[in-house]
C-alpha cells in the first residue's frame, strides 16, 4: 500500500453574522432593530398626537388603537366600527380622535373616556378614506 498526503483545504469562516444594510444603517442609533407591533389587519393609517405625550394612533381593521410611544403598549381602543376604519387622527390638543370607514360613517371619540360623542353620516354609501381636524378645533375636514 502506499501512503498518501492528505491536503488541507482552506475555507473561508462563515459565522452568519454577514451585515445588511439595515444592520449599517440602525447600528450606530440603537443597538437593535426597530419594534415591530402586529396588527390583526392591514393599517391603513399611523397618526400621532401633537401633545407633550406624543401617542400613536394606528388605524387598522374595525379599530383605531392608541400606544404609548415609551414603553408601545396598548393604552385605548376604539371598536365602534363595523366595517373598516380609515384615517384615525387626533385633535391637535390631543382630547379628540375622529376616523372614517368604509360604511361611509365619520366617528368622533373622547380619548379619555373612550366614548364615541358624534357620528356623521352624510358620507353613506361611500367610504371616508381620509378624516383631519380643522386647527381652530371645530371642523373635521372629510
Amino acid at each position: 500500500m502506499s501512503d498518501f498526503k492528505q491536503l488541507r483545504i482552506e475555507r473561508p469562516i462563515d459565522d452568519g453574522q454577514a451585515l445588511t444594510d439595515d444592520d449599517i444603517y440602525w447600528g450606530p442609533l440603537s443597538s437593535s432593530h426597530p419594534t415591530t407591533l402586529r396588527e390583526y389587519g392591514p393599517v391603513t393609517t399611523i397618526d400621532i398626537a401633537p401633545t407633550r405625550q406624543q401617542w400613536i394612533s394606528i388605524t387598522d381593521s374595525t379599530r383605531v388603537q392608541i400606544y404609548s410611544p415609551d414603553t408601545l403598549s396598548l393604552v385605548r381602543s376604539f371598536y365602534s366600527f363595523k366595517d373598516t376604519a380609515y384615517c384615525g387622527t387626533f385633535r391637535s390638543d390631543g382630547r379628540l380622535v375622529c376616523a372614517g370607514s368604509k360604511d361611509g360613517i365619520v366617528r368622533v371619540f373622547d380619548f379619555e373616556t373612550r366614548t364615541q360623542l358624534r357620528h356623521f353620516k352624510e358620507h353613506q354609501g361611500s367610504p371616508v378614506h381620509c378624516t383631519h381636524f380643522s386647527r381652530d378645533k371645530t371642523y373635521i375636514f372629510t
